[in-house]
């Protein structure tokens, strides 16, 4: 069972910088837990070197849990707040990989990404405008096929939102979806999804193969 690995068993909630030189790179980044003393104690996983939060989002994966994709996208928002002052342009200082974020926001990017479907669906406001405002949280079944997604929506607001979402792949576009269980429609190959204030959505979107 997965809950029995130490890595999951210990959740990580302080996140500390630790200088070691004058440079950046001597700066070193770990998570810490509290144990039953309430001592901070460094936290590590044993079963791969990945750092947090991938192995929660990992875990949400295999198991299902929300929890767990609750504990990374905590950490992903942490580690987000603490690099966005420091974001740069991989172009501006040579990057090999010409990445835009680095170390501390490139995991948690990822964590997101895969948390929310980015890697195979993207979403847009009523106008056309990419991505998805404050107050607007989505979060996609880790069960769900290539061509066939479960998405759990939720609108924090107090008004309705109508959003758009279509597929990552440009040569796939959706090709039916539902919406509470009932059939919704779709435009110019995207899934249109109305969103009622202070309420979760449930909603399947099929893609073309």
């Amino acid at each position: 069972m997965i809950e029995e690995l130490d890595c999951y068993r210990h959740i990580p909630t302080m996140v500390t910088l630790e200088y070691t030189g004058p440079r950046a790179r001597d700066c070193r980044r770990f998570w810490s837990y509290r144990d039953a003393e309430g001592n901070a104690v460094e936290y590590t996983c044993p079963v791969h070197s990945w750092r947090p939060p991938k192995p929660f989002i990992e875990a949400y994966e295999v198991t299902g849990d929300v929890k767990y994709a609750a504990h990374s996208m905590t950490m992903a928002g942490i580690m987000t707040n603490l690099v966005a002052g420091s974001f740069r342009d991989g172009w501006e200082h040579g990057c090999a990989h010409r990445q835009f974020a680095h170390g501390a926001g490139y995991v948690a990017i990822e964590v997101l990404a895969r948390a929310t479907g980015l890697e195979k669906v993207r979403y847009f406001n009523a106008d056309g405008a990419p991505g998805l405002e404050t107050g607007i949280a989505v979060l996609i079944d880790p069960k769900s096929a290539d061509d066939e997604l479960t998405l759990h929506m939720y609108n924090d607001l107090e008004e309705a939102r109508t959003i758009r979402v279509g597929a990552k792949d440009p040569e796939k576009q959706v090709r039916a979806v539902t919406v509470q269980g009932e059939a919704g429609r779709t435009v110019d190959g995207q899934a249109i999804v109305q969103l009622e204030p202070k309420q979760g959505t449930h909603v399947r979107i099929t893609l073309t193969v």
